[in-house]
């Protein structure tokens, strides 16, 4: 099970609890044994709030790698195709009902509308949870054209807040699990 926080006072009151889960065994579902809580320095783990997913947007390509199963609900069908309208849709209505952030009308229409696939790599794998499905893991480079700074800073803050919220639907299963990736570290 992995946890994500996003509102410093839920991980100053709730932190001190979740770190005491080490070695307890607890029931979410069915029983399972909690055998470590990692922290920062591991890559699973980290720490920001809502404002600073927003900071310092890196340019009109928005790396994403998609480390588990990934795919969408799409009329009644599991659909895997990370298309960037499925991605952006999935991301912004998490922040809208975990923030109360909506993206501006004319923010959201560039993001859905504009955003397209400079780079793909990947394939599609069965999904081991308690779902049938097939969904996507691998790396797509999703570009934004012509984007002004508030638009790169919401496409830049979607793609850090997929590492907390993930991407997709069977998030709470362990699927969807996405972070941003630097291209010319994993080239080298």
């Amino acid at each position: 099970a992995r946890i994500g926080l996003l509102r410093e006072e839920l991980y100053g009151r709730l932190s001190p609890r979740i770190f005491a889960l080490e070695g307890q065994t607890i029931r979410l579902g069915k029983p399972f044994r909690v055998r470590a809580v990692l922290q920062e320095g591991h890559p699973w783990a980290g720490l920001t709030t809502y404002p600073r997913l927003f900071q310092a947007p890196e340019g009109p390509d928005l790396p994403l790698r998609f480390y588990s199963p990934t795919f969408f609900r799409r009329k009644g069908v599991h659909y895997p195709m990370p298309e960037p309208r499925l991605v952006l849709e999935s991301l912004l209505r998490r922040l809208e009902v975990l923030a109360s952030l909506p993206a501006p009308e004319g923010v959201r229409e560039a993001l859905l509308e504009r955003t397209g696939v400079r780079w793909f790599e990947g394939k599609t794998v069965r999904a081991e949870a308690d779902v049938e499905a097939v969904g996507f893991v691998g790396r797509v480079v999703y570009h934004l054209p012509r984007a002004t700074e508030e638009e790169l800073a919401w496409l830049w803050a979607l793609g850090r807040f997929a590492f907390y919220a993930g991407v997709g639907a069977k998030t709470s299963l362990g699927l969807g699990r996405v972070k941003v990736f630097s291209p010319r570290k994993e080239e080298g």
